[in-house]
């Protein structure tokens, strides 16, 4: 069973909670949901939305790879989004997307085309010297392997590389202080 939560940011900049009522369609003009903690349906065209944020991925689409790029979206209410745009996935009324903090929840994203104020496409500094051909995708491979090695390193282990002083002198300064706390 496919959880059919959903959140609906309103152009007017109301954001109500609710579950869609049927399949979801891009081929339709709109989408009709039933309000969290009421009773009623409400019916909701395109044009009067910002976005919709779904709870999960709905089953009908592709769960494998698709191509994307990383984007900057505000919408004309002011929320702004670091977004993985699945550029496979343009429709007339918007285009489909995955909200890059994994902490968040509803990070399946609909943009309404309407209620987007600007898209910016994010590059990495990686991207932009090898378009410019600064430097070889080899070069680039290796300093991502580089700063994926100093993300798992200890921050002791990084001061004694790059100060003068040693892993005994770090080890005892923080016995020293534990030992302060207990005390």
């Amino acid at each position: 069973m496919t959880d059919n939560r959903i959140v609906i940011h309103l152009k007017t900049g109301h954001v109500i909670k609710g579950k869609m009522t049927s399949h979801f369609s891009f081929n339709t003009d709109n989408i009709a949901i039933y309000v969290e903690g009421e009773n009623r349906q409400l019916i909701f065209s395109f044009d009067e939305l910002c976005t919709i944020r779904f709870m999960t991925k709905p089953t009908s689409w592709a769960m494998g790879k698709e191509p994307v790029k990383l984007e900057e979206i505000q919408t004309i209410t002011g929320e702004t989004y670091l977004v993985s745009v699945f550029t496979n996935r343009n429709y007339q009324k918007g285009f489909l997307g995955m909200i890059e903090d994994e902490n968040v929840e509803y990070r399946t994203i609909f943009f309404a085309r309407t209620g987007i104020r600007y898209r910016h496409e994010e590059k990495l500094i990686g991207e932009i010297l090898q378009e410019q051909g600064v430097l070889s995708h080899d070069l680039i491979t290796e300093a991502m392997k580089t700063q994926d090695e100093l993300r798992n390193r200890r921050m002791g282990e990084v001061l004694a590389d790059s100060t003068n002083l040693s892993h005994e002198d770090i080890e005892k300064a923080l016995k020293e202080a534990s030992r302060k706390i207990a005390t």
